[in-house]
């Protein structure tokens, strides 16, 4: 039993050391490898995905962030370097309490 309680840790620190890694290459801006290739005259451009993302201008992602905190720690342990995220939980909501409302009060309301 003790040994599964260890491998669930490791699996959920990789997993957290994974996700942000990715999160973290996912913002950086990069330099493209390839350069834009010039449109054929007479074509349409094709047409693109609409952005799914909630928040206005965000790009869509190509590539999920588990897979790319991956091929980032990869890369950097075949460099000899070892990329680290930042891991920054978000504070817990607040507890809010209900008011009690009378049965009269309701009947108020509408």
């Amino acid at each position: 039993m003790k040994d599964v309680k260890r491998v669930w840790a490791a699996m959920a620190l990789g997993t957290v050391w994974v996700v942000e890694v990715g999160g973290l290459s996912d913002h950086e801006e990069r330099a493209e490898t390839v350069p834009p290739m010039p449109r054929a005259r007479g074509r349409r451009p094709k047409r693109s995905r609409p952005n799914r993302s909630n928040r206005p201008g965000d790009r869509c992602r190509r590539v999920r962030v588990s897979t790319r905190g991956l091929a980032e720690i990869l890369a950097g342990l075949l460099n000899g370097e070892l990329r680290t995220g930042r891991f920054v939980p978000e504070p817990w909501p607040g507890i809010e309490r209900i008011p009690r409302i009378t049965e009269a009060d309701f009947d108020a309301r509408e």
